[in-house]
């Protein structure tokens, strides 16, 4: 353009260029705009900002009149927005480097003193959620800055789409773990104050430059800002709204599905955490690469080579060195420490934890400013419950290494989150059974008990249950309700009661899921033969039947007392703590104990003339046990670790080598090499025949062996006592111990474990069918 003419001829030739280009674009942007549905995440339309001919300076007042008082626009609040009436024309854009400095003139400081923010009511018809969008681009000594979106899960996308943008495309959950329930701490959520934990101030803190913001090659969404999109319980779900609460439980199901990914917030750096998720990425390693995969697969059937052949004509290949750094055992030993504080941190026992790893395809860990993949993590633990756990190696077993109510590692408890993911989310997205997790599971924390139920919904068939989040019922209530609910399929819920005396306000059949499993709970499919009639007289039925009667808190269920504890060693028994020394000991007591209790009441037999008993007993017995007969007969009702014979799919598994190269598994060198060891070759460990301890251990804590006045042994609750009866309730696969309470009414003291198939020796007496009243 000429220097000639005029600045003002020059900037209206310059408008109507641009009017050409806005008339042009205009079906562009409106195609747009229906084509991504910008309309359900409240970006207007553009004939709602965009007038034909202009807008006049007193339009634009109006429009203008009412501004937020920070730069985000609030999309939830219904605070009352301070006021500005735009006078003059707008000042131009700083670049970048001055609009990070003049970005907020709020301090951290002053954020405390803004309006406190108002929650704007979700249409749960509508299946809506709010999702936090986190400024990233404050400095570290700004303000934490943020805006709540609502959105649909009914528009999230199945599939991530190719440009993740929206907010309900590429939102992350966050797990942590609450901490303290003092809100000391205060952050921006559209220009008002909000009060949160410690904990998810330093998480905020941290993903706020540990996440970049979704890419967006459209600018659809950002503008100038740089957003990260998450949702977050504390923020996102009005805590205070018991309504609201209850309504977004029901949603955590399809909210998770449609996530992709969830980042874990352990917690800041502390207890030599980056050195243990070194240590954890170092016992995980396994080779990806095909030749990486042979040379591993080579090392331990030629232990010392270097290098390996690599087929006809070709050169060898140098096999991997690894670090091979000498440790003192003081190193060893606080490597160990750091590993356990690590698997001890609260989010593993945290109980909503576990629907929000088990449904997103990805997770990582973020500990301080190191991170984890999920398979590193898991493998980790994997490996340590093999050596912490399953064969019990006594260097291994140290301080706080396990929780006083519990009879597993951290490392064990950590797995547990990988055979759940499996089994929800990785073999077909199969729902889980209510009944099933919500025992196995009750040992989880939870600040509110009733989550102990509400929090293992997401992963149910909301067809099969009629169990809904209902913060409306108290715990005694619920807990009664659910177990109703639950024993109309099948009675095996029935297993997690353990509570005769009643303590706790609520009747023997209900468990109480606050309280810690005290014995793990067996298999509840024994083999009871009932096709033979003339054995049992009555048999249990597969179908449940019982009545509730509410004004006395009774069940009548129908079963069959078919036996009576008469003998209990409360001498010999196994504790978390035992060795496998010990273990092997107790368990041949056992036998000499049932030995023992079987010749006295083979002689009380004689004296009465009850042969038949005696020779049906003598037929199954008197050959005596040697060491593997007897231990296949204590585990006869048991499952092996189908895990350890096949490994799994995906690598997380650990299976070692067989016997002979044991010593040299890279795998286990390195664990030699990085944590406390006493120098036994492992070899003279982890034989097979140490794979009876690894089964045993889990079955006998907490319980005491019986015998029993048919002839049977087996195990039961250590709050069982001798003259308790045992018995079979229709619709249940497991025995339990029961105790009279008075007035023709029982109490369940536990569930009983028989060692192999319960065979009923006294044939003359046959058990009768009876109502079994329960309170």
């Amino acid at each position: 353009m000429s220097k000639d003419i005029p600045p003002q001829l020059s900037a209206s030739l310059r408008i109507v260029e641009l009017e050409d280009q806005v008339k042009g674009l205009m079906e562009t942007v409106i195609q747009f705009h229906e084509m991504y549905g910008l309309e359900a995440i409240n970006i207007p339309k553009p004939d709602k900002y965009v007038k034909e001919g202009g807008y006049t300076v007193t339009e634009l007042q109006q429009r203008y009149a009412h501004r937020p008082a920070l730069s985000a626009t609030p999309a939830t609040t219904t605070a009352t927005q301070e006021t500005t009436v735009l006078s003059e024309p707008p000042k131009p854009k700083p670049k970048p480097e001055a609009a990070k400095e003049s970005k907020s003139s709020v301090t951290v400081a002053d954020v405390p003193s803004l309006p406190q923010y108002t929650y704007a009511p979700l249409n749960a018809a509508a299946s809506e959620i709010r999702l936090l969008a986190l400024d990233t681009t404050g400095r570290p000594d700004d303000p934490i800055i943020c805006r709540l979106i609502i959105a649909s899960l009914d528009d999230a996308a199945e599939c991530p789409p190719m440009f993740k943008s929206a907010p309900i495309e590429c939102f992350t959950p966050l797990s942590y773990c609450w901490g303290t329930s003092s809100f000391t701490e205060h952050i921006v959520v559209d220009g008002h104050s909000f009060s949160v934990t410690p904990s998810l101030y330093n998480a905020l803190r941290h993903f706020r430059k540990a996440v970049p913001p979704p890419e967006d090659p459209f600018k659809r969404f950002q503008g100038d800002k740089a957003e990260s999109y998450w949702w977050i319980d504390a923020i996102c779900v009005n805590q205070n709204d018991v309504t609201e609460r209850s309504s977004q439980v029901g949603l955590m199901t399809r909210l998770y599905k449609a996530a992709h990914m969830v980042h874990v917030w352990l917690g800041d750096e502390g207890d030599n955490s980056t050195q243990a998720m070194r240590l954890i990425r170092d016992l995980a390693y396994i080779p990806e690469t095909p030749e990486d995969i042979e040379s591993w697969n080579y090392i331990p059937k030629k232990a010392g080579q270097t290098y390996r052949p690599d087929g006809p004509g070709r050169p060898m290949v140098k096999l991997p060195v690894h670090e091979t750094t000498f440790l003192s055992e003081q190193e060893k030993l606080d490597n160990y420490a750091a590993i356990i504080r690590f698997y001890q941190r609260p989010w593993f026992s945290r109980v909503w934890i576990r629907q929000e790893i088990a449904l997103p395809s990805d997770v990582i860990f973020h500990c301080g400013a190191e991170t984890c993949n999920w398979k590193d993590v898991m493998r980790a633990a994997d490996i340590l419950t093999y050596f912490a756990d399953e064969y019990h190696m006594p260097a291994l077993q140290h301080d706080g290494l396990r929780d006083t109510h519990s009879f597993g590692s951290c490392f064990r408890k950590a797995l547990g989150l990988y055979e759940l993911r499996e089994e929800i989310s990785r073999r077909g997205g199969s729902y889980g059974e209510l009944q099933v997790l919500a025992l196995k599971w009750r040992d989880c924390l939870a600040t509110d008990p009733r989550d102990k139920v509400f929090a293992m919904l997401p992963l149910t068939n909301p067809d099969e249950t009629d169990v809904r989040a209902d913060y409306a019922k108290d715990k005694q209530k619920l807990y009664r309700d659910t177990t109703l609910s639950l024993l109309r399929k099948n009675l095996d819920y029935l297993s997690g009661c353990q509570n005769p005396t009643r303590s706790n306000g609520l009747p023997s059949w209900v468990p109480d899921l606050e309280v810690p499993s005290r014995p793990l709970l067996t298999e509840t499919n024994y083999g009871h033969d009932k096709s033979l009639v003339n054995h049992w007289g009555n048999p249990p039925e597969d179908v449940a039947k019982f009545e509730h009667v509410p004004s006395e808190a009774r069940l009548d269920i129908h079963g069959v007392i078919f036996d009576e504890v008469q003998a209990i060693n409360e001498d010999d028994y196994i504790e978390a703590e035992s060795s496998n020394k010990d273990v092997r000991t107790i368990s041949e007591r056992w036998r000499e104990f049932h030995e023992s209790h079987r010749d006295a009441l083979f002689e009380e037999w004689e004296e009465q003339g009850n042969w038949e008993a005696r020779d049906e007993c003598l037929r199954m017995f008197d050959v005596p046990f040697n060491d593997s007969e007897w231990q296949f007969h204590i585990l006869g009702n048991t499952d092996g670790d189908t895990y350890r014979e096949g490994g799994d799919r995906d690598g997380v598994r650990f299976k070692r080598w067989d016997d002979d190269n044991v010593d040299h598994d890279p795998t286990l060198k390195r664990v030699k090499r990085l944590l406390p060891s006493d120098g036994t070759p492992f070899s003279d460990v982890l034989g097979r025949e140490d794979e009876y301890f690894a089964n045993l251990r889990p079955l006998a804590i907490g319980r005491r062996m019986f015998f029993s006045s048919r002839g049977a042994i087996g195990l039961i609750p250590i709050e069982a006592i001798t003259g308790d009866k045992v018995c079979f309730f229709d619709g249940c696969g497991c025995p339990f111990v029961i105790r009279r309470a008075g007035n023709e009414t029982w109490v369940i003291v536990g569930q009983a474990y028989y060692f192999g198939r319960i065979v009923l020796y006294e044939a003359s007496k046959k058990p009768k069918k009876t109502i079994i009243r329960i309170v």
